[in-house]
């Protein structure tokens, strides 16, 4: 599974070297490949790693491509939104 290397991945780089910010770019890519649900579940997964590693994250989302639903359950699994 790609979505769980990605996850092993940042977990690992993580726990190795501290990280002022992890930029994740971007969360539209993974929805052109997989289904809303299986992305919100990864997503919910990999927030709660970075919280739990105390590192600061950012993640894209082009907003005009995405389900306004998939949006607000995304705003719910993070500190702070920014629309641009």
């Amino acid at each position: 599974m790609i979505k769980e290397e990605i996850k092993k991945t940042i977990w690992k780089i993580l726990r190795e070297e501290k990280y002022d910010l992890l930029i994740f770019d971007s969360v539209s890519d993974l929805l052109v490949y997989e289904k809303e649900i299986k992305v919100l579940m990864f997503l919910h997964s990999v927030t709660a790693t970075i919280k739990g590693l105390g590192c600061p994250a950012l993640f894209i989302l082009h907003s005009e491509d995405t389900e306004k639903e998939v949006i607000k359950f995304l705003g719910m699994m993070v500190d702070k939104t920014i629309r641009l």
